[in-house]
C-alpha cells in the first residue's frame, strides 16, 4: 500500500486511541468538508474523496479499528497509546505510534519509514462528540509534503 493510501485511512482511523466514551462507534468522513493543501497531487485528492466507514471497538487492553472502502485497513493499538499493529493494510517498514491526550478527545499518530518521518495526523473529537476533525500531513505521491483536513461524523 502506498504511503498516501495509508494516511488516507489514518485520517479516518486515528481516533483509535480514544476511550469508549468519545470514540467507540461508527464514523464516516464527509467528503464535502475535505480541504486539501494547494500542492496536493490530483491522484491523492481522488483517493481521499472515496472515504470508507470506520468502526472502532474497545477490547480488554487494546482498541480495534476496521476501515472499509477503497482504503481497507485493520489495526489495533494499546488503549493508552503506543505502536500500531496492522492486521490488514499498512506498509512494510512503516512504524506508527499513537499518543492520546489525558481527556481522550485528542489523538496524534506519527509515522516513520526507514527511520525518517513520513506523516502525522492529529484528530480532535468535538465537545458534543458528534464530529471529529483530522489534520493530516504526509508525503504525497509527488514526493512533496501535503496536508488534508477532514471532518468525520458519528453514525
Amino acid at each position: 500500500m502506498k504511503i498516501r493510501n495509508l494516511f488516507g485511512a489514518m485520517i479516518l482511523c486515528v481516533t483509535l486511541g480514544f476511550a469508549a466514551d468519545p470514540a467507540v462507534g461508527t464514523w464516516k468522513m464527509n467528503p464535502a468538508k475535505l480541504k486539501f493543501s494547494q500542492r496536493m497531487p490530483a491522484k491523492d485528492v481522488n483517493e481521499y474523496n472515496q472515504p470508507g466507514v470506520m468502526v472502532i471497538t474497545e477490547q480488554t487492553d487494546r482498541m480495534d479499528v476496521r476501515i472499509t472502502g477503497s482504503q481497507k485497513t485493520h489495526y489495533t493499538f494499546p488503549k493508552g497509546g503506543g505502536p500500531l499493529t496492522f492486521l490488514e493494510g499498512g506498509e512494510p517498514g512503516m512504524v506508527c505510534l499513537m499518543t492520546v491526550s489525558p481527556d481522550r478527545k485528542t489523538a496524534v499518530l506519527t509515522a516513520t519509514k526507514d527511520g525518517k518521518p513520513v506523516g502525522k495526523s492529529e484528530n480532535v473529537i468535538s465537545a458534543d462528540g458528534k464530529s471529529m476533525t483530522s489534520t493530516t500531513t504526509f508525503t504525497g505521491s509527488d514526493g512533496k509534503s501535503a496536508m488534508v483536513v477532514g471532518v468525520s461524523e458519528r453514525q
